[in-house]
């Protein structure tokens, strides 16, 4: 037991290491949620915890999709805030009528945020209708009632508008953000000719394929934001690097890498991709001093080598073609469509609406009939804390609780020695700028401990920032910690208990469909360099997730976790079409 803590211990802090971006993108959304927790303050926002929390929500690397997200999200505020005025209307004398259009406005959200491209979306629109009709049993007047709806519009909106604005002033370029993710995959290569690095993390940034980088070269090309030849230049640097960290894999894999007679050609690559890496930082193509070429030694060397020489050309060929100023790498888009292709016919998208709404209004009608409106965060928590499969809920649930206590701790901590100290909001500001710093770390982190990250926040809003500013009631504090650990009970049971979801389907079908690609690729005649590259990195990104759920496997319940012959046959199925990745998968 001592070493699985140890491990543990170990994957955590390695988890929790800082990087370049996870330092830049923190400090963002810290100062982001300090400012709107000053605007609140100010124009007296209610429910500022829940602004806070979408502010981690829609917070990406660059500022272009930070953008189309937080618009997106006042635009269906603005539809979602339209149909609750035309809803009050109809069910404000009905607390029956109001509870079915409740239950319906949920189960419709929950199933398209989960079978569709709408995603945690559905959950944020779903918690901001079910939240504006629940508060109506406590209100008579429907003036009343079309204000407090105003308001949520107002909690919606207000931090998208500063998300937007921060982003338009000191927001990440998707340009730069993407030179810098390619500047950063030569850097790593470089740590692996070195031998700084070993050669697992080195397979996890492979099977991480190119897919942020594509996202954000359409970025760039949907709204024009760079120069064709540029975006042109973008797609041909990121094919090209991929294609020399698959062919850096491979002489790896030959073993001539790891020979002594093989130090100096190591070095040479290692030096040369710092000098590339130097020039794409700037946007620039790379170039070589005094020209990239071996002297007599280097040739003699690779000749020993034999038929393993042939990863070494090909990645001096990509080397090569990193300086090229024309005739560029084109990308093929990739088109992900809206819906699911079986939205209709799979069971397991109803029944994850059903367990959602389930849980939410149970919560609902137990804090209503107890008359504990104190704990109201168990029905958010529902919505916010909303997963897939039994693994997924579990996984996240440790780590929801684990950051609950953290952020309750903070909180309380904050209430009993720090709030008599904090004379005006500047003060309250920097505590608020503090927790949300480190909350942002953990939250940008792998998605081992990131939903840590953004629990130890939720928590810690809900305890400090009541109503229209900071409050010393303990009471209400315990009672929202309260409804957050009752929200993720209520969520564990329906996850678990009801119609429980195993990671086995989801493995096969990622299994399934790498091996595909694979015959796909196995039939690609090998002139199509780039589209060798781009199917390549297709079958690295499955079986990458096909290994990341088999590692959550560990979180599920043994009635529906896969028997051990069965587990094995998976293992063995992914180490075949791993080894088959690595044996076609590189252009020579």
């Amino acid at each position: 037991m001592s070493s699985l803590w140890r491990t543990i211990f170990s994957q955590v802090k390695e988890d929790l290491k800082p990087t370049a971006e996870r330092i830049d993108l923190s400090w963002r959304i810290a100062l982001i949620c300090a400012v709107m927790v000053a605007v609140a303050m100010i124009y007296e926002i209610p429910f500022v915890a829940v602004s806070l929390f979408v502010i981690f929500y829609v917070m990406r690397s660059d500022s272009a999709e930070s953008n189309v997200l937080a618009i997106a999200l006042i635009i269906l505020a603005s539809v979602v805030v339209l149909l609750l005025l035309a809803i009050i209307q109809l069910t404000l004398p009905s607390p029956a009528m109001r509870l079915g259009v409740l239950l319906v406005t949920s189960y419709f959200l929950l199933f398209f945020g989960v079978s569709t491209q709408l995603g945690p979306l559905g959950g944020i629109i779903a918690l901001v209708i079910t939240f504006v009709l629940s508060i109506l049993n406590y209100v008579e007047v429907p003036e009343i009632a079309t204000r407090g709806t105003l308001y949520a519009w107002l909690m919606a909106a207000t931090p998208m508008a500063i998300v937007i604005l921060a982003n338009w002033f000191w927001g990440r370029r998707p340009k730069n953000v993407l030179l810098f993710e390619l500047k950063e995959r030569l850097l790593s290569c470089e740590s692996l000719l070195l031998g700084q690095v070993h050669i697992s993390a080195f397979r996890t940034l492979v099977g991480e394929g190119m897919e942020a980088q594509q996202k954000r070269i359409g970025w760039l090309k949907a709204f024009r934001l760079a120069p064709k030849h540029q975006i042109g230049w973008a797609e041909h640097g990121t094919l090209n690097i991929y294609r020399f960290m698959l062919a850096l894999l491979a002489w790896e894999r030959s073993g001539a890498m790891h020979e002594p007679k093989a130090k100096a050609l190591n070095e040479w690559l290692a030096a040369a991709c710092h000098q590339a890496a130097t020039f794409i930082a700037q946007g620039k193509a790379a170039q070589f001093e005094p020209g990239l070429e071996l002297d007599a030694g280097q040739e003699r060397l690779l000749a020993s080598l034999g038929a393993r020489k042939q990863a070494f050309q090909e990645m001096v060929l990509a080397l090569h073609a990193l300086s090229k100023t024309d005739d560029f790498s084109k990308l093929s888009p990739e088109k992900t469509p809206f819906a699911q292709p079986d939205i209709w016919r799979n069971p397991v998208y109803k029944h994850h609406a059903i367990k959602g709404t389930a849980a939410a209004t149970i919560c609902y009608m137990f804090y209503s009939i107890v008359d504990w409106q104190g704990i109201h965060t168990a029905m958010i928590t529902c919505y916010v804390a909303s997963l897939g499969t039994t693994a997924d809920t579990l996984h996240k649930l440790t780590l929801r609780i684990i950051g609950c206590l953290i952020g309750a701790a903070l909180g309380v901590l904050t209430l009993l020695f720090l709030m008599v100290h904090l004379n005006d909001v500047g003060s309250v500001l920097v505590v608020v700028f503090l927790v949300s710093l480190l909350s942002a770390w953990v939250f940008t982190g792998p998605e081992r401990v990131s939903y840590a990250g953004i629990q130890i926040a939720f928590a810690f809003y809900l305890v400090l920032l009541h109503q229209y500013g900071p409050s010393f009631d303990f009471n209400a504090a315990w009672d929202r910690i309260v409804g957050v650990l009752v929200g993720n009970m209520m969520m564990y049971v329906f996850f678990t208990r009801l119609w429980p979801v195993g990671m086995q389907p989801s493995v096969e079908s990622d299994l399934k469909q790498a091996q595909q690609l694979l015959k796909k690729l196995q039939q690609l005649p090998f002139s199509d360099r780039d589209g060798r590259v781009q199917t390549a990195a297709a079958v690295a990104v499955k079986l990458d997730a096909a290994h990341t759920a088999m590692q959550m496997m560990l979180f599920e319940l043994r009635t529906i976790r896969p028997s051990p012959e069965v587990k094995r046959q998976l293992d063995r199925q992914l180490a075949d079409l791993r080894d088959a990745f690595e044996r076609h998968s590189f252009v020579f």
